[in-house]
Formats: C-alpha cells, structure tokens, sequence
C-alpha cells in the first residue's frame, strides 16, 4: 500500500488541529475586553524582589502570605505578570500555556479515541476553555496557577500511559509553581508505578523547597501559621469561622487524593482532573475568579473523552454547564452566597461524574458495524495512523 501522499497528510493535519482557530479567537478576544491590567501584580512584583534579595531563601519564613512557590514567581517575573499593565511577554506566556493546555487536553483523549473526536465538540469545549483561561492570564497576574494547571493536565496524560516517572516529576514542578498543585498527586497512587511517581515528586520537590527549608527550618511552621480570611462564600463561614482552619490544605488533599484513586479504581479516570480542581474550590476559604478555569479544563477533558465510547457525546455538555455556572450567570461563582456556591461546585462534578460515568457504563453502549482497518482493545476500538494497518494488527474483515 502506497503511503499518504502530502495533500493527504496536510489535510489530516487540518481536520486534527482546526479547532484551535476558534479556541484561541474566543480566549483573545475575551481577553483584550476584560481590561489591560494584571490584577494582583504587586503581589508577585514584592515576591520576585524579596526572593532575589540577600535574604532569598528566607522568602516563606519572612513572607508567609506568599502562597506562591518559587517557579510560579520566577515566571511571573519572566512574562512580565509583576507589572500592571498588559505586555507583549505577559500575552505571549498567556497563549503559550493555553496551548499547552489545549494541545495536552487533546493528547489526553486522543490515544484512545476510536474515531477522530467531532470539530464541533472539539471547538465549543475548546472556546469553553478560551473563554475561562482568559479570566485567569492576561487578566489577572496569577501565571502560577495558569502553570500548575498545564502541568498537571500533562500530568494526567503521562499517569494515562503509565509513565509514572514524568507524571510525578510534572506534579513536582506543578507545586513548585504552586503549591496546591501536590493535590494532583492521586495520579500516581493507584497504576502501575507509583512508586517511580512517588521518587518523582519527592526528587523534583527537595530540589525546589530544600534550600528554603534548610536554610530556615522554621518556613513550614510560618506557613502553617498564616491564616486566610474566609470568604462571603466560603462552606467554612457557614460554619461561622472568620478565619480558614488549620486543617484546611490537609483535608482539600486527602478529599483530592482520596476522589482521584476512588475514580481510577472504578474505571473513571476522566474525572479526576474535574474532582482534584472541584476540591480545592469547594473547600478553599474564598473562590476568585482565576480559581475557576481549572474546573473548566477539567470538565472539557471530559466532554472530549466522552466521544471515544461508542455512545459518543453528540454536544459537549459539561464544560458549557461549567462555565455557564460559573462565570456566564447573572452572579459569578466568585460572588455568590455559600450555599450557592456549594451547590453549583457539586453540581457541576455531579454532572462531569454522570457523563463519565455513562460513557464507560456498558449499558450506555450501542454496538456499531464493525469497521475495516479498525482492532478491538476491550471495548474500545483503535483506528490506525492514516487508515493504515499496523503490523500485528487484527484487520476486521
């Protein structure tokens, strides 16, 4: 058989990689109207001088309200997010990570898709995803979160194929730009190679912290100390607490971890990206608006993965519901009510886990003629590259 000749490769390269136009011509234009200002740029502007001042690796002892790890300010400082106003470096970061999160969302679903995943689905999750990471970067000057989330997208697309070592050094880097990002960390507890995962965090993690820690013994213990102002819509002031408890990143952890390993157990891997970002919101003592493109990203990879089972998602669904719940509504999530905001918080990973959940549930699944050039792996089906039949391969007839 002769192989696909350029105009056929390009056209392939076409239909694969269209969706971005759309994608990214949401993200810039929702970005360029939301104003040209980095909110919270001081913030990484005193962060950035007090790191690489003589008195550095005393940051998290002297600073305990930076709640920022040294790679989230080194590239704060790089892209230009330490000034107020919108720059060429600050856009260009901006994009790079959207792509980087696009294209990791892609990859994640599409290994193990039986058909091509649908442009339409494709560009509306894609644009979903446009429109909420522009609240996050330029808008604001939060790049750390912006990078924690690519990482830990990759992340999970390494834990997919098992390579535990790079999914946890990817976690690693993720915590070494925030700290939130160990959360992630149930990506490598439960296949094959968690311990190659565990040696990766660990390993990357002494390499970013050590030096502080050795230096000044006593940054965990400031850390620890600093207590964050609960928020109007926080679950703790429906408890009457003015303050986040002690216990609170501890326990948005073991909710994170726990989920994640309960997910992959029961064959619903795709959620967990949605439940690790859905725990931190749900428990943290305030939702701001650039907490909340992580939770789109989440139910975007679940839109996307929802069209390999042969039940295929027609329309996406969640990521639309989570950004119409959460950013799109007459009242943002960031200034609802606490009961409010809880609600939308689970309704929205209710309805991630359902659609999940029903793709891979075999009474959701239709049987289709079967078709040449395709093999069976359980029940899902693998196209070869270009229609062509890998060596080996089980060719239906």
């Amino acid at each position: 058989m002769a192989a696909p000749t350029f105009p056929a490769r390009s056209k392939d390269l076409l239909r694969r990689w269209v969706w971005l136009v759309p994608s990214l011509a949401v993200f810039f234009a929702s970005a360029f109207t939301r104003g040209g200002d980095h909110v919270d740029a001081g913030v990484f502007g005193y962060a950035y001088h007090a790191l690489t001042s003589a008195r550095g690796l005393h940051l998290y002892a002297d600073h305990p309200e930076v709640q920022v790890g040294p790679l989230g300010i080194l590239l704060a400082h790089i892209g230009s997010f330490d000034h107020a106003r919108l720059s060429v470096p600050s856009v260009a970061v901006s994009v790079l990570l959207f792509l980087l999160v696009l294209l990791g969302l892609r990859r994640a679903v599409g290994d193990r898709s039986e058909v091509e995943p649908g442009l339409w689905v494709m560009s509306i999750t894609g644009s979903c995803v446009g429109y909420a990471w522009s609240g996050l970067v330029p808008a604001t000057a939060h790049v750390e979160d912006a990078l924690a989330i690519a990482l830990m997208v990759w992340a999970f697309v390494f834990s997919r194929r098992e390579r535990m070592d790079v999914a946890g050094v990817l976690i690693a880097l993720a915590v070494a730009a925030k700290p939130w990002g160990i959360f992630a960390a149930g990506l490598v507890l439960v296949p094959k190679g968690r311990l190659r995962g565990l040696a990766g965090i660990i390993a990357v993690s002494a390499v970013c912290w050590l030096p502080f820690l050795v230096t000044e013994p006593h940054s965990l213990t400031e850390l620890s100390k600093y207590r964050i102002d609960t928020g109007a819509g926080s679950l703790w002031s429906l408890w009457g607490l003015d303050y986040a408890p002690h216990y609170e990143r501890p326990l948005q952890l073991a909710v994170a971890v726990a989920g994640a390993i309960a997910l992959w157990r029961v064959g619903m891997m795709d959620c967990v990206l949605l439940w690790i970002f859905g725990s931190r919101l749900f428990l943290d003592a305030g939702t701001f608006g650039y907490y909340l493109p992580g939770l789109v990203v989440g139910a975007a990879l679940i839109d996307m993965a929802a069209m390999r089972s042969d039940m295929r998602a027609r329309i996406p669904i969640v990521a639309p519901a989570a950004l119409a719940f959460t950013s799109l509504g007459p009242v943002p999530l960031a200034d609802q009510t606490s009961w409010s905001r809880v609600a939308v918080i689970a309704a929205v990973v209710g309805i991630g886990c359902f659609v999940c959940w029903h793709a891979s549930s075999p009474d959701g699944v239709t049987e289709r003629p079967r078709v040449p050039g395709v093999r069976r792996i359980g029940r899902v089906r693998e196209i070869a590259p270009f229609g062509l039949n890998p060596a080996g391969a089980e060719v239906d007839s």
